[in-house]
């Protein structure tokens, strides 16, 4: 089970004034965020319980479209990847909680 969804930052986006001056670049909680959101979306309800493993490879600049893939790892864990066209910007895993 797979699931991709498109994303982009805006210019005007809170976390990015003096993140970094002259250079804006997306903060990797930014990126988390989108993940989560994607993740909401696929699986509505699920709960998360950590972020495991994650890796941030590549810049993700401002206005810069990027997409989020999930897959379904196991009943506990999903997978992501972030990827501006080829180029991969954050992989991890998500471990989830048991429902409630």
């Amino acid at each position: 089970m797979e699931y991709t969804v498109e994303c982009e930052i805006q210019a005007d986006h809170p976390a990015l004034p003096g993140h970094f001056p002259g250079y804006a670049v997306v903060p990797g909680v930014v990126i988390l965020d989108q993940v989560l959101q994607a993740l909401a979306v696929w699986q509505p309800g699920s709960r998360v319980g950590s972020f495991d493993s994650v890796k941030f490879v590549s810049p993700l600049l401002p206005q810069q479209p990027f997409s989020v893939t999930l897959k379904q790892g196991s009943a506990a864990a999903v997978q992501f990847e972030c990827r501006a066209g080829e180029r991969r910007l954050a992989l991890g895993r998500i471990t989830l909680k048991e429902p409630a």
